[in-house]
This record gives C-alpha cells, sequence and structure tokens, in this order.
C-alpha cells in the first residue's frame, strides 16, 4: 500500500501590505456603521423627544387655559358670594324692620280664647324700655375694646343690622287689659291660656278689684301681656297653641329678672 503524499505548505503570495490595508479598510466599515448606530439613535431620540415636548406643551396650554377659567370662575364665585352676602344683610335688615308683630295679630290671640264671663273695656299696646343691671367699669371697659374690634370687622350692613337689634333688645312690647270678669277663676285661667300663644310669653294681673252691685259680683281687674321677641322665634313658635320655646323661655327670665316682676300665671 502506497505512503499518502506530503502536505504541502501554506504558502502566502500576498504582500503583507496588501493584508493590512484590507484590515484597516474592515475596520472603516465597522467604524461607520458604528458611528451610523449611534447617529440613528440619536435621531430617534431627538425624534421622541420632540413629540413629548410637543404634547407637554399641549398639556402646558390646556392647563394654562384651565387655570385661567377656573381664576376667572373663581373670581366670579368670589362676586357673586359678595353679592349674595350685601343681599343677605340687606334682606336681614328688611327683616328687622318688619318684625314687630302685626297688631291685628295680637288682638286676634287676646279676643280667641276671652270666655263669655269676661268682658274687655280696653286695649292699650306700648313698648317700654327694660331696666338693665349696670356692671364694673372694668368689665365695660372690656366689652368696649371688644366691641370696637368687631365695629372694625362688620360692613356698614351688619354694624346698623347691630344697632337696630340693639335697640329692639332695649325694648319690649307689653298690652295692657283692662276690663271686667264674672268669675275670677275664669279669669286666671284666660290669662294662663294667652301664654301658651306663639305671640305671647307672659301675663301679669297687676290690679284685681272686687265690686258686688245689686247681688251681682264683677272684678274689675288691669292685666298686663308680654309679646315675644321677633327677633328670637323659631319653628315651634309659628303654631299655634305651643309652649313658649327655650330661647323665648331664656328671654322671659331674663327680661322679668331684670325688672323684678313675677308672674301671675
Amino acid at each position: 500500500m502506497a505512503a499518502p503524499p506530503p502536505e504541502l505548505p501554506d504558502i502566502d503570495f500576498l504582500p503583507a501590505d496588501y493584508r493590512e490595508q484590507h484590515r484597516q479598510r474592515r475596520s472603516q466599515m465597522w467604524r461607520l456603521v458604528i458611528v451610523l448606530s449611534v447617529m440613528c439613535t440619536i435621531a430617534t431620540a431627538a425624534f421622541w423627544q420632540q413629540r413629548v415636548r410637543a404634547r407637554l406643551e399641549g398639556d402646558l396650554k390646556v392647563a394654562n387655559w384651565m387655570f385661567e377659567q377656573t381664576a376667572a370662575h373663581s373670581s366670579k364665585l368670589a362676586e357673586l358670594e359678595a353679592r349674595v352676602a350685601n343681599a343677605r344683610q340687606q334682606a336681614a335688615i328688611l327683616t328687622f324692620l318688619r318684625q314687630p308683630w302685626p297688631r291685628t295679630q295680637i288682638l286676634a290671640a287676646i279676643v280667641e280664647p276671652l270666655p263669655e264671663s269676661i268682658r274687655l273695656t280696653e286695649i292699650t299696646i306700648a313698648r317700654s324700655a327694660i331696666k338693665t343691671v349696670r356692671v364694673g367699669s372694668s368689665n365695660l371697659s372690656k366689652r368696649s375694646t371688644g366691641a370696637k374690634k368687631n365695629e372694625q370687622s362688620r360692613s356698614p350692613r351688619e354694624e346698623t343690622l347691630r344697632q337696630l337689634r340693639e335697640g329692639l333688645r332695649a325694648s319690649v312690647t307689653e298690652i295692657d287689659l283692662h276690663g271686667i270678669s264674672y268669675d275670677n277663676p275664669a279669669l286666671h285661667r284666660y290669662l294662663a291660656e294667652l301664654v301658651r300663644h306663639r305671640l305671647l310669653v307672659h301675663s301679669e294681673l297687676l290690679d284685681l278689684e272686687h265690686v258686688e252691685e245689686g247681688g251681682e259680683v264683677r272684678y274689675h281687674f288691669t292685666a298686663r301681656i308680654t309679646v315675644a321677641p321677633p327677633w328670637e322665634r323659631s319653628e315651634s313658635d309659628w303654631q299655634p297653641n305651643k309652649q313658649p320655646t327655650e330661647d323665648r323661655q331664656a328671654w322671659q327670665d331674663k327680661r322679668f329678672r331684670s325688672t323684678g316682676r313675677g308672674s301671675a300665671t
């Protein structure tokens, strides 16, 4: 069996300069590919950044428009609230000026429960001042200082309303009844029934004179009825035949403690 021929050695016929140029060309190609890739990446990032910026600028414009609208609505709301506050103050003043009870209602409240055994000869409706208890000078100075601070924070309408209320609170509406009763227990029941009405809070028998003529007994009486303060009334005060509310009862106790009167009922 014949032996295999010997392998021939690899002989490089290309010069070394040619191979060096080939390696440099390949390196330049890869550099070009890398540069192009980086440039594409930068271009893509710039494109997306531009889109994001455009979107953010659009959102900013919408936000600015909404802010302007909100500021305009807030300004309009503040103006409307101020107008509502002024209207409420004006309504409070008008309501306060119309507060005193109509005399027809007061007369109806007195006449409706009147029994047949009682005859009224005279009815007088008038306002009288409420006596107040003096306080020490230190308390007065403290109250005056606090009042000055409150006056500075009040609007002119609020100050007018406060002055009107203070003036009305310093007086009370009273009704003097003069008449003749032929039944003394019925007279006391009548006076007790009056204060159950929503307009009346107190009844007081000022004078009672026993008269007997021809075997007939009669009583000449004078009674005083206090009208409920109209600035402190609740829903129950609008309903007839109700007991005085807590506000009315507190006002009644305060009013008669200051005057030193007692109730005949």
